[in-house]
């Protein structure tokens, strides 16, 4: 009969951490031949110090028949200086037959050390704000053990289990109920066994789900018909509805849902509070007629150069579906347009300074507003012979840039803060209000075109540099399809 070197498998975690547990042994695999008598033996990782008989197991000497798997229990390791996770190991399995011994020494290091059943975790605390269905608790960890897991609990209810322990234990609880009360505390656990519950615990009532409503008006008139407020994720014992002076609330308004009846005009408001008074929901309604507060826009206009002027509505939630402008007087040498939009855009030709008004009125489905007055007067820009260096002005498709013409405004020494050269070299730029380039063209002299006709209506900004100064000549440009 043959006999061959016996071959090991040793069944480890990669990491070779072993902690000791009750019940644990390294399982030795001999996966070749039969073998007479084996041996364990430990060492650091410098030496392999072959461990004696008695104290100082598991070292261990036996005969046997050709076997599969031996177990080594580690119960018996009781020196200090093996038991300490600072004194890594090496482990060395060794087995002989009549032809000679087979040795397996691990290539990694060994730690083993025991566990302790841990000491109760500290000072549970809330973390942030808790909503409805979540919450974060933190607390500090155990200090004997160590702690392998923890595990929550609500009283003696587990709320969640098996949480890897960390040095600072944080975790967000969710799938909580609504409304709950909960009192919270931890427990940690090892192989070696449970802690007691966490000596403080923290108390925490869950705030109900947020109403939302499902029904509601934002505007309705004097003369119509009651409006319905209707809510979901509503608690009988806890809301109840609310409202501005001008609107009436029907009764009980502590259903889910209310009926709401105008007994004024303007602002108004549905809320929906808890029993603590606390508003947790409000919904803005607006009742009647628009009301235009006042028209922004500016007081001078300089002829030649377009201004936007818009109205400004006492509330949105009035949604007008239309706007109607006026301008007083109606003569002169302008163009303006609007298309029943909250603003309107007008440009100037007429060099004699007058003073013009507009008005404005807004109309919902409950009826049009009183007009609203803003005032303004027109100034030359350079009077009456005030050079024009872009035409046509509200263009449609071609804009022209006379730079012969801008040049001759401003001839070389026309002051100290604009000087030219004696051959001028213009860059010509077309702007949007957001001072985006659009456009843009370099030339010396004669004329320059841009084509807008696939720019949206608007007011826009030519920019004509000379080549010398730093800041440019501007002027407005409307463009108008």
């Amino acid at each position: 009969m043959v006999h061959f070197t016996p071959e090991w498998v040793v069944h480890f975690a990669p990491e070779w951490v072993v902690h000791y547990e009750r019940n644990h042994h390294i399982i030795v695999q001999n996966v070749s031949n039969e073998f007479l008598t084996y041996f364990v033996q430990l060492g650091d990782i410098h030496h392999l110090n072959r461990l004696g008989s008695g104290s100082l197991s598991p070292s261990a000497t036996s005969s046997t028949t050709k076997t599969t798997e031996i177990p080594i229990n580690l119960q018996p390791i009781k020196d200090a200086r093996y038991a300490s996770p600072s004194q890594p190991l090496r482990i060395a399995f060794i087995a002989a037959n009549e032809v000679s011994e087979g040795i397996y020494v691990s290539n990694v290091q060994l730690k083993i050390y025991y566990w302790e059943t841990p000491n109760a975790p500290t000072n549970v605390q809330k973390v942030g704000d808790a909503t409805a269905t979540t919450c974060s608790l933190k607390w500090t960890a155990s200090t004997v053990g160590p702690a392998k897991y923890y595990d929550i609990y609500d009283g003696t209810t587990v709320v969640k289990s098996d949480i890897p322990a960390t040095s600072n234990p944080n975790v967000n609880l969710t799938g909580l109920t609504p409304g709950k009360s909960y009192v919270f505390s931890i427990k940690a656990k090892n192989p070696a066994g449970t802690s007691s519950y966490s000596t403080s615990t923290l108390s925490v009532t869950l705030p109900n789900t947020p109403p939302v409503l499902t029904s509601s008006w934002i505007l309705f008139c004097t003369t119509t018909p009651p409006k319905t407020f209707s809510a979901a994720n509503w608690q009988q014992d806890d809301y109840y509805w609310v409202s501005s002076s001008n609107i009436s609330l029907s009764s009980p308004n502590t259903n889910s849902s209310v009926t709401v009846t105008a007994n004024g005009t303007g602002s108004g408001w549905v809320s929906i509070k808890n029993s603590s008074g606390k508003e947790l929901l409000r919904s803005p309604v607006w009742m009647g007629k628009p009301v235009v507060d006042y028209i922004n826009g500016p007081s001078y206009i300089q002829c030649g150069w377009g201004q936007s002027f818009s109205a400004v509505l006492e509330s949105s939630f009035s949604d007008p579906y239309t706007y109607h402008w006026e301008l007083s007087p109606s003569s002169g040498n302008y163009y303006w347009s609007q298309y029943g939009d909250p603003y309107v855009n007008i440009i100037f030709y007429d060099p004699s300074p007058t003073t013009y008004s507009f008005s404005v009125v807004a109309t919902n489905i409950c009826g049009t507003s009183v007009p609203a007055y803003t005032y303004f007067s027109i100034g030359s820009r350079g009077g009456p012979s005030s050079p024009v260096f872009a035409y046509p002005n509200p263009v449609d498709d071609i804009l022209t840039v006379e730079l012969d013409a801008f040049a001759a405004a401003f001839p070389p020494v026309q002051s100290p803060s604009r000087s030219f050269l004696i051959n001028p070299s213009f860059d010509v730029r077309l702007l949007d209000i957001q001072g985006n380039i659009l456009r843009q063209q370099k030339a010396n002299g004669g004329a320059v075109q841009f084509n807008v006709s696939n720019l949206p209506d608007g007011i826009y900004y030519l920019h004509i540099y000379e080549g010398v100064n730093t800041t440019p000549e501007i002027q407005q440009i409307m463009v108008q399809h």
